[in-house]
């Protein structure tokens, strides 16, 4: 357990806190123009073998990797949440909740075959059903359920402090992602293998993630599949923090990650692809405030126990964010149209009210995270929960009426406008209030 007796060694210490988020913060940052270049790529190579309409079925189903890890039940952070507080049944923690994923991996292989073989997802998904989109849609669920057991590795990771290794392998995730889309263009495979790509690259990076992190943890791979094959380990209790987390990620795909399928549904193939040539180019930006908060998550977790979280240290950590919020967006208003546009070799046009909308929620988002990761205790988490549920009763229907009269930019438009008061205002309230109290 020596990560975590390293992590308990410097818990609380506020001097720390810029440290190890700035060096989270750089290695995403440094990794960016990486993964940003690999999916621009890849996106080139997409619309090129299979035009237009094709990329809009590829982006729809590649766009399922941000809306199934609701599936992960929350256990991810759950063992992630076990690290940061240095308790000693990790080990049964990671036990219990490796077990239960791949009770759930089972399961999504199950529907992912009979759903495959009835023809069901096309028109679930709302892409021109054959036999190559069932295909494709099959092996991206086949792919995603094997590395389901295998996300507890990565937020093991970022619990005892080494949330810049978890970088290291999103960024082999992508590279992984590819090589499997030039496989697809060059060898042949076509939709099938393009859609499989990204959970291609999550199977590899999250095996990877569970390799370096098992001496770390004082086990292995074998000895942690021996004993969730035989049961060998003792159950603890996870509900505490992944009920709750499980309710919000199941809500935020549905809020924010299912606007390919309504543009599909409400709009036309144009408007998908316009939003997923631009949305390149708002992952990988979301993705490098989203790390950087992340971090935040065992450095209040270990200030709590030790007593030295203060309303000072935490209106700090918002500044900071608010800073660089506000340079990200500003960043992506200027790079959105021209970036769009080289990506996509001029074949789709990214218009400045979509543009104008990721830049919103990129900051939106990024002023929402400290608050987050804040509120994690399982009385947080359950707050947090609650505001979810509040939040995507109104984004759904907002996002549906939006996309049909504002195309591509309307689901985005709907998330800024429900975000705002719904969630980040009233957990930074709360967050104020509970450190003044």
């Amino acid at each position: 357990m020596g990560g975590v007796a390293e992590i308990a060694e410097h818990a609380g210490d506020g001097r720390s806190d810029a440290r190890r988020v700035s060096v989270s913060f750089a290695a995403k940052l440094g990794s960016a123009p990486l993964v940003a270049g690999c999916w621009f790529l890849a996106t080139y190579w997409v619309l090129d073998t299979v035009g237009v309409s094709g990329f809009a079925t590829f982006s729809i189903i590649a766009g399922l990797a941000a809306v199934l890890p609701f599936l992960d039940l929350g256990l991810g952070v759950a063992a992630m949440d076990a690290a940061a507080h240095q308790r000693q049944d990790l080990d049964d923690v990671v036990g219990t909740t490796t077990g239960l994923l791949a009770k759930v991996a089972v399961g999504v292989l199950v529907v992912a075959t009979v759903g495959g073989a009835a023809g069901a997802f096309p028109p679930i998904l709302g892409i021109e059903g054959s036999g190559s989109t069932s295909l494709a849609v099959w092996l991206a669920l086949v792919a995603f359920a094997l590395s389901l057991p295998m996300n507890v590795g990565p937020r093991l990771l970022t619990g005892l402090g080494l949330n810049h290794w978890m970088v290291g392998f999103q960024t082999i995730s992508v590279l992984v992602m590819l090589a499997l889309v030039f496989l697809g263009r060059t060898v042949g495979g076509g939709l099938p293998v393009f859609a499989m790509a990204p959970f291609g690259g999550v199977l590899i990076s999250n095996l990877l993630a569970c390799v370096v992190v098992a001496p770390r943890i004082g086990t292995s791979i074998p000895e942690v599949v021996r004993k969730v094959a035989t049961g060998n380990y003792r159950k603890v209790a996870v509900a505490g923090v992944a009920g709750p987390m499980f309710l919000i990620t199941l809500i935020l795909p549905v809020a924010y990650q299912l606007d390919r399928i309504m543009l599909a549904h409400v709009s036309d193939s144009a408007s998908v692809a316009e939003y997923g040539v631009l949305y390149q180019l708002f992952g990988p930006a979301l993705g490098v405030v989203g790390t950087a908060a992340m971090v935040l998550w065992p450095i209040f977790a270990g200030a709590r126990a030790s007593g030295r979280m203060t309303s000072t240290r935490w209106q700090r950590t918002f500044f900071l964010f608010a800073l660089g919020g506000l340079a990200a967006s500003g960043v992506f208003v200027v790079a959105a149209l021209p970036v769009s546009s080289l990506i996509s070799g001029g074949r789709v046009d990214v218009g400045w009210s979509l543009a104008w909308a990721f830049a919103l929620l990129l900051l939106v988002q990024t002023l929402q995270y400290p608050a987050a990761m804040f509120l994690t205790t399982p009385q947080g988490l359950v707050f947090q929960a609650w505001l979810h549920v509040g939040m995507v009763a109104v984004n759904v229907p907002l996002s549906l009426y939006l996309a049909h009269v504002w195309g591509a930019s309307g689901p985005v438009w709907a998330s800024v406008f429900t975000v705002i008061p719904i969630l980040t205002v009233p957990m930074t309230v709360r967050t104020l209030r509970l450190l003044k109290g």
